[in-house]
């Protein structure tokens, strides 16, 4: 092949390349349109967040299942999941005339040691501002107890922490939604969201290990049992002692 044969295809794949530069540059030039797209790309049924929360709710398990074996296009990642669906809780909290549980527990707890401010109190405080981690640390406890029941299965503890992540994040929705049943219709119903989560919660462990059998049900409710029990024994006993070390 001549020189000049050489140099006039290197110019071309070389004009090939300016070209390709510059549709890219124009393909991925950031303005309103592009972020307005992005924007609703994550509020459609799609992908993003509300395509998660309608795929959570109906196949919790096997989304999960395919989320873990790398099939990660469209449900949202798990922790902004679960800061999203956090915020809807603190905010229906916050609004709703009704106290929850540990609203009264720490009451009671300062009223019965007799002090005008605990620590307890004080992470009781930080639970309820910080609810998304809150439940993150919460699921690392439940993470043990379903190592501890499901011992044949294959996944690892961070895999677990997945799953968790996304069912709490569930369950907060519709504890949240009771929330605001309690704060539009002024009825006491937000208990009643609690009871709802934690039998979705149960239902969706259960699913994904795909063994829809009773006694992986019993297992799977042992398993939050467990580690809500364990979580907030823990936190109580540490904020316990550091307020009796305070008193003596």
């Amino acid at each position: 092949m001549s020189d000049i044969r050489k140099n006039d295809l290197q110019e071309i794949a070389e004009q090939k390349d300016r070209n390709h530069g510059r549709q890219m540059i124009q393909e991925e030039r950031i303005d309103g349109k592009y972020v307005l797209i992005e924007f609703l790309s994550v509020l459609n049924f799609r992908k993003g967040i509300l395509y998660s929360i309608k795929e959570l709710l109906i196949r919790p398990g096997v989304n999960v299942r395919d989320f873990i074996n790398g099939y990660r296009v469209k449900l949202i990642k798990p922790v902004p999941f679960i800061i999203f669906c956090s915020i809807f809780y603190i905010v229906f909290h916050n609004k709703s005339l009704n106290k929850d549980f540990f609203d009264h527990f720490i009451n009671g707890f300062v009223d019965t040691l007799g002090v005008e401010h605990s620590v307890l109190s004080d992470i009781f405080g930080w639970i309820h501002k910080n609810y998304a981690y809150t439940n993150i640390l919460m699921s690392v406890f439940i993470v043990l107890g379903l190592k501890l029941l499901f011992r044949k299965s294959n996944y690892n503890f961070f895999e677990l922490l997945v799953l968790l992540i996304y069912v709490q994040g569930i369950s907060i929705l519709i504890y949240s939604s009771f929330f605001l049943c309690d704060i539009l219709l002024d009825i006491r119903v937000s208990y009643l969201g609690g009871v709802l989560g934690f039998i979705y919660s149960s239902w969706a462990v259960t699913q994904f290990y795909n063994e829809p059998k009773f006694r992986n049900y019993l297992k799977s409710i042992t398993a939050l049992f467990f580690g809500m029990f364990a979580f907030y024994f823990t936190i109580i006993m540490i904020g316990t002692l550091i307020d009796l070390v305070k008193m003596i």
